[in-house]
């Protein structure tokens, strides 16, 4: 075959190939497919090439560049994963330390002297308030930091 500008019917012919492999994917499947894309649209270019005269050996996508919109929103999204995990962990977070006060609480419901010696630590570092009530009960409260 003939062609008046070999370079340009070679550069059409991988565009179209290239079209064809990312039309049917999402941006996720492209980014994670990149390398099986750049087999298709080789296997897709030789043909054409081999009837211009040329040996193509390699023929790969090196760069995805999206229009800024796309981006926006892709970063939105992105956005949007990390504070979901985000609150997720304050979550487990709350979860654990309420875990922590039910079991020390019942460890206190069912031995009062492990309360009264909790006291009696509080006193002797002198690093927590300890608030007596009217009703006898009391609380230990860890004082601000300076």
């Amino acid at each position: 075959m003939t062609s008046a500008d070999y370079l340009l019917d070679l550069n059409t012919a991988a565009q179209m190939a290239l079209r064809h492999a990312v039309g049917r994917l999402s941006l996720d499947e492209i980014l994670e497919k990149k390398p099986d894309i750049n087999a298709e649209i080789l296997s897709q270019t030789l043909a054409k090439a081999k009837s211009l005269g040329l040996d193509v050996t390699d023929l790969v996508v090196r760069d995805i560049i999206l229009p800024a919109q796309l981006k926006r929103a892709f970063s939105g999204v992105i956005e949007a994963q990390k504070d979901a995990q985000r609150k997720l962990e304050v979550a487990r977070g709350e979860q654990a330390l309420l875990r922590t006060l039910s079991n020390a609480s019942r460890l206190y419901a069912e031995n009062p002297s492990l309360l009264q010696a909790c006291v009696l630590h509080a006193l002797e570092t002198g690093q927590n308030s300890i608030v007596f009530g009217v009703d006898g009960g009391f609380q230990v409260k860890p004082k601000p930091p300076a």
